[in-house]
């Protein structure tokens, strides 16, 4: 049987059999096959076939038909990464944060309630990721799974500090109506933390709520420009009365808390992963894709996000000040190493 020399049929090929066989490749019919094909003529092993000048005209080609589609591409943007990786179901833990209208009442015997909505539901927000803008809203009922199974939940005041109220003891309550996430907070006024907060909430000072919490179902648009969260995980997550919103574009102190919860086993875990060149978990890609998106995100990001991932990859941190300790290991440069991630998590990573 006659070898198939175009795979793909009667369609616009880069290479037009340049290579032994004659089999024409990097079809260029459609937005993917563009994209892939700029993605795999930059790979150094399936360059090597080709002379200098047939890798010009594939190159050429690619970026002709790119531009048909409205593909921006350039030598330094030599792999793609599909809006569809924005499906992937996130790994650490997310914060939003919302205006409060706190309510106060006095309930004798030296204690007092706090309530307020710390989510609403069905309101639309503009967030932000490597990728762009994209469009967000919580969707009535998404915690209501989560509160049925008892979570354990605190009220906090700036995602930290010791625990004011919790769902474990029943000095938290938590429920839903058409509005969003109402919580209401018995706190006890021999604490001065308590005392403090009351009196930033009377004045003012403090008017605004923000929830700790993982997702564990969310709809996409097709286009993923909007994101639907289905329900949210409230155990070991929080509720706080905070000074400022959290920054919803970066949010830092997620990746923070989730990598210092690893183990050491858990990290090492992750590291012999990377280094197998095997296939990597869908935990360890969906954990470091987050952390690669703090990355991307802004020059703060990089500088907290950057330690995080060194100390995960067990690899010295560029921006330290270059002093060993004598129990650190020789290692390849960090930035080569997250390169080297990123081009496999593209590879690797849930594809539409």
């Amino acid at each position: 049987m006659a070898k198939n020399l175009k795979p793909y049929g009667d369609v616009p090929y880069a290479d037009p059999g340049y290579q032994a066989d004659g089999v024409h490749r990097y079809p260029l019919d459609t937005k993917a096959h563009v994209k892939s094909a700029w993605s795999f003529i930059n790979q150094a092993k399936n360059r090597t076939p080709y002379t200098s000048e047939q890798l010009t005209h594939i190159e050429n080609a690619i970026k002709s038909a790119a531009k048909g589609f409205d593909i921006e591409i350039s030598e330094q943007n030599s792999e793609f990464v599909d809006l569809a990786y924005r499906g992937i179901q996130p790994f650490l833990p997310e914060q939003r944060s919302y205006p409060a209208q706190f309510e106060i009442r006095s309930m004798g015997n030296g204690k007092f309630e706090l309530t307020g909505y710390a989510s609403t539901f069905e309101k639309p927000y503009t967030m932000y990721d490597m990728f762009g803008e994209y469009s967000e809203v919580v969707r009535s009922g998404a915690f209501g799974k989560s509160i049925a199974a008892g979570a354990d939940t605190a009220f906090l005041t700036n995602h930290g500090g010791m625990t004011l109220a919790r769902t474990k003891n029943g000095t938290l309550k938590l429920s839903e109506d058409s509005s969003g996430l109402l919580t209401c907070s018995e706190l006890d006024e021999r604490r001065s933390d308590s005392r403090d907060l009351m009196l930033a909430v009377e004045r003012g000072d403090i008017d605004e709520m923000s929830i700790g919490f993982r997702v564990t179902q969310q709809k996409w648009s097709p286009d993923y420009d909007e994101r639907s969260m289905v329900e949210l995980d409230l155990n070991r997550g929080d509720v706080s009365a905070v000074n400022f919103g959290a920054n919803p574009h970066t949010s830092i102190s997620a990746a923070q808390r989730a990598f210092s919860s690893l183990d050491a086993a858990r990290m090492h875990a992750i590291a012999t992963e990377i280094r197998s060149g095997d296939d990597m978990s869908p935990a360890t890609r969906q954990a470091l894709s987050q952390v690669l998106d703090l990355i991307a995100a802004s020059d703060r990001g990089l500088d907290s996000a950057q330690p995080i991932l060194a100390g995960v990859l067990n690899v010295p941190n560029p921006d330290a000040d270059g002093k060993k300790t004598g129990t650190e290991k020789e290692s390849a440069p960090f930035v080569p190493m997250t390169r080297h991630m990123a081009k496999r998590m593209a590879k690797l990573g849930v594809r539409s």
